[in-house]
């Protein structure tokens, strides 16, 4: 009879190993971060209303005040929805409400974007608040980025170097300088 008591002390220790690490391989729990939905990209989303903001930023050339609002907006509605306005820290003027189809997407770094000025410079975070035709608002932190890189070009003419610097005061020419002058005298 050694053989079915060894059977019954292996499942014995096997059903108390499984048991000692379900809680270790369940520990996450809920609402906890790994429920949470996450996209690793530059631009705020905000998916608290019927229509999510999906990558909204502040795209500026000079960071004087001046920029362009850009975002997706994505429509979770079967019915028609509008962006009515967008304020808060910026003043947007809509000429006309942005029309969002049932279901649809509109982006708007496809059409230009939305001009805004405020008080703000190139790395600021402004409060943004949007209101939709359905009667909600939102409002969240958007950052305001360079027209450069993967936005370059959404607020005007790209600049180059030459219009950020004023190259004359950078270096002196060789045929100016002068033998046995400079620092190491």
């Amino acid at each position: 009879m050694p053989q079915p008591q060894r059977s019954l002390l292996r499942r014995a220790a096997v059903i108390g190993a499984a048991t000692l690490a379900l809680p270790a391989l369940a520990s996450c729990g809920f609402d906890e971060n790994t429920n949470i939905v996450y996209t690793p990209a530059e631009g705020t989303f905000d998916r608290s209303a019927s229509v999510d903001v999906l990558g909204a930023a502040i795209v500026s050339t000079d960071g004087n005040g001046e920029g362009t609002f850009v975002a997706g907006f994505s429509n979770e509605t079967s019915e028609t929805a509008a962006v009515t306005a967008i304020g808060g820290d910026v003043t947007a003027e809509l000429d006309e409400p942005i029309e969002l189809a049932p279901q649809g997407f509109v982006q708007l770094a496809e059409e230009g974007g939305v001009p805004v000025t405020g008080d703000f410079e190139i790395g600021d975070f402004l409060v943004v608040e949007i209101s939709y035709s359905t009667g909600q608002d939102v409002t969240f932190d958007v950052s305001v980025v360079p027209n450069a890189g993967y936005y370059e070009g959404i607020d005007g003419p790209i600049p180059t170097e030459m219009d950020e610097y004023d190259t004359e005061d950078l270096y002196t020419p060789a045929d100016e300088v002068v033998p046995g002058e400079g620092e190491g005298e």
